[in-house]
């Protein structure tokens, strides 16, 4: 069976303009030799290991979900009762920022020990954002529950709404900078992913030359022999 047509450069034309193919053929290898290289600086080779875990089992990702979906849900029943105007939704914010913070703290605590016994987290600026951005969602989580505790219908705004906005827009930023950390760069992943030997790691994208990426491309433009 002949092969299919193949997508050939413009610059294998003759009529094709020699500056133009030069330029173009230029561009393209140095798009392409970035890129690739993007892709392998930004894919972990081996995972971190997690000081703070349970039978291997990272403590803080465990745990982090509940405080996430108590003050989401916090800002929605905020929603629910400026709409119906219903004090039982009102009381629903209070005791979800309460749930919340509770279990923010204690998804903080592993968290915290993760972040400074490892070397390889503790070295970055980005896990020391994600630190302290958490810590800040929790503190603005602490001073709306404060305002609540008098009145909890009457403190939805101008206070408690706004409030729980900011933490939810904060959860947002710290919870790609978490996934970030642990997709991208392999914090708190198992040691033996990635590790010598293993067949993940051969996966992992090499960074290639600028000849490479040439070579390539030259043979890209070569009629191929048809198979036999």
């Amino acid at each position: 069976m002949p092969p299919g047509p193949r997508v050939r450069s413009p610059c294998l034309k003759r009529s094709a303009p020699t500056e133009r193919c030069s330029s173009s053929w230029s561009f393209y290898r140095d798009w392409q030799f970035t890129r690739r290289s993007v892709i392998a600086h930004h894919t972990h080779t081996s995972g971190t290991g997690s000081t703070a875990a349970l039978h291997g089992h990272p403590l803080h990702p465990m745990l982090v979900g509940f405080p996430i979906a108590l003050f989401i849900g916090a800002f929605v029943t905020d929603l629910a009762y400026l709409a119906a105007g219903d004090a039982f939704w009102a009381r629903a914010s209070f005791w979800l920022l309460v749930g919340g913070l509770a279990m923010g703290l204690g998804a903080a605590l592993p968290g915290a020990i993760d972040l400074l016994t490892i070397k390889h987290a503790r070295s970055w600026r980005l896990a020391w954002m994600h630190g302290l951005l958490n810590i800040g969602v929790l503190l603005l989580a602490l001073a709306n529950m404060v305002l609540r505790w008098e009145d909890m219908a009457g403190a939805v705004l101008p206070y408690g709404l706004p409030l729980s906005a900011v933490s939810v827009a904060l959860l947002a930023v710290t919870g790609w900078l978490g996934g970030e950390m642990v997709f991208q760069h392999g914090v708190g992943v198992s040691r033996s992913v990635g590790a010598s030997g293993n067949k993940l790691h051969e996966h992992a994208p090499a960074v290639p030359s600028r000849n490479d990426a040439g070579h390539h491309h030259e043979q890209d433009g070569r009629k191929q022999p048809p198979e036999r």
